[in-house]
């Protein structure tokens, strides 16, 4: 225990050293501007700028028209959450659910799809009742903590008397960064802390060449879905069991073929959420031509580094171990390599 202990001092000592502000200027392609959504836009149009914008999720801010001119000279917005795709989603099966309909086939979601569209996408995205949990916010001047306590506050909860790692239903997946007139200036997510660790992994020390076994960073069991049933229908399923992605396996002989998770909403809107009612592995092929069905896979003797450099590098959010059959056993999460470093 001492061994492993000191083995993820190199770990925490590089994050305690490296302050969020640091780091923050260190990031490459760091875009200008935050794109914000207003509390007044409709659905479309929400969707619409997510898809220019090529991101999954945008603060929504108001115009706090509710107070009075001084003080909202000084304090000209107001930030009321964060709107992501999936949360749209859940709005829409919401919506349908309160016009009592059934869908129990990917023609019956169609049809159900083609009445209520028209007046779900005018909603405004203000009065939708879902919102995304998956957020927090801070100010520019609290960057100055250190990357350390950043992941302990925001991207992982521990027990404050033994240490060890509370695992919630759901965990943060970004910060909101907000100047002092509360409108959004950067969004900072696991990613990017992982990108910086990839950047640094001889820092790492003897931790870095540990496996995804000794580090016991596989989970099981795992959410997995056959790549023939709706594509609705699995992001219901997702919704109502609070996970963030599936396992797409062969329906003959459930072998990895590839990933469903909330990243795969990217760039949907009003004119293709008819793709929905597609199985899951056409749905994939639809919305990334070029990896969906490509398994991004680890086995328990992966390092690592190795974990690590794959995520970033192939911009993704989870390896899936697979046992010799090529079917999948476990699952690891940038959530995951962050508690193992906080252990």
């Amino acid at each position: 225990m001492a061994e492993r202990a000191g083995q993820m001092d190199g770990a925490r000592r590089l994050l305690a050293r490296t302050t969020l502000e640091e780091m923050l200027k260190e990031r490459e392609n760091k875009k200008e501007k935050v794109l914000t959504l207003k509390k007044s836009d409709t659905v479309a149009e929400a969707l619409e700028k997510l898809r220019k914008e090529r991101v999954l999720s945008a603060p929504v801010v108001s115009d706090r028209e509710d107070v009075d001119e001084k003080e909202k000279a000084q304090v000209p917005f107001a930030v009321e959450g964060i709107l992501d795709v999936s949360t749209v989603l859940h709005a829409l099966f919401s919506y349908m659910d309160r016009w009592k309909m059934r869908f129990d086939t990917p023609q019956e979601f169609a049809y159900c799809l083609n009445v209520v569209s028209p007046s779900f996408l005018k909603e405004e995205i203000g009065e939708l009742q879902e919102r995304c949990d998956d957020g927090r916010c801070i100010f520019k001047s609290q960057c100055r903590c250190s990357m350390l306590e950043t992941v302990e506050k925001f991207f992982c909860t521990q027990s404050e008397h033994s240490g060890v790692v509370v695992k919630n239903v759901r965990h943060n997946h970004r910060i909101l960064v907000l100047d002092m007139s509360f409108h959004p200036v950067d969004v900072v997510s696991q990613t990017d802390i992982l990108r910086y660790l990839d950047k640094h992994t001889e820092d790492l020390g003897e931790l870095r060449f540990k496996t995804v076994r000794e580090l016991r960073l596989s989970k099981k069991p795992l959410g997995q879905i056959t790549a023939n049933i709706p594509t609705y229908e699995a992001f219901r399923r997702m919704d109502r069991e609070k996970i963030s992605g599936y396992a797409v396996v062969d329906p003959m002989d459930f072998t990895l073929v590839g990933n469903l998770s909330a990243s795969d909403l990217r760039g949907l809107t009003s004119k293709t959420f008819d793709r929905l009612a597609l199985p899951v592995g056409e749905f994939l092929t639809f919305q990334r031509p070029r990896t969906s069905l490509t398994p991004i896979i680890c086995t328990p003797s992966t390092k690592l580094e190795d974990v690590i450099h794959t995520i970033v590098w192939l911009n993704v959010h989870r390896l899936y171990e697979v046992d010799a059959n090529k079917r999948p056993v476990g699952v690891v999460t940038l959530t995951d390599i962050l508690q193992c470093i906080l252990r």
